[in-house]
């Protein structure tokens, strides 16, 4: 949902924090192993000291889901997530425990909506 909270998948560095002109803001954070994780479509105000350089902890609070994605503004709300390992793009599933996992549901609301 719109103004949902959006949190750090895990512990790093703030890298970079920019408006995207297709994919609104978005905010970058270095892992160790050369990761990157980068969350787009971010409302504009970001969560107090969300900065670049800022040091972040896993499950910290980043912000919220926008609507500043103008490529993706007729989709539901949502938050554009990708993943980098040593500058190539991986799927971040792959890196979250089988717990992890097992808590994550996906959202049908939109499936459902469009099959009635």
């Amino acid at each position: 949902d719109e103004a949902a909270p959006v949190f750090a998948m895990a512990a790093g560095t703030v890298a970079q924090i920019w408006e995207d002109p297709m994919m609104g803001w978005s905010v970058a954070i270095s892992h160790t192993g050369d990761a990157v994780t980068v969350y787009k479509n971010l409302a504009k105000e970001l969560a107090a000291g969300i900065t670049v350089g800022a040091d972040v902890e896993a499950g910290q609070l980043l912000g919220s889901v926008g609507d500043t994605a103008m490529i993706e503004i007729a989709e539901e709300p949502h938050l554009h997530v990708e993943m980098t390992v040593k500058g190539i793009q991986v799927d971040p599933l792959e890196y979250f425990s089988k717990d992890v996992l097992s808590a994550i549901t996906e959202d049908s609301i939109y499936e459902t909506e469009t099959d009635k």
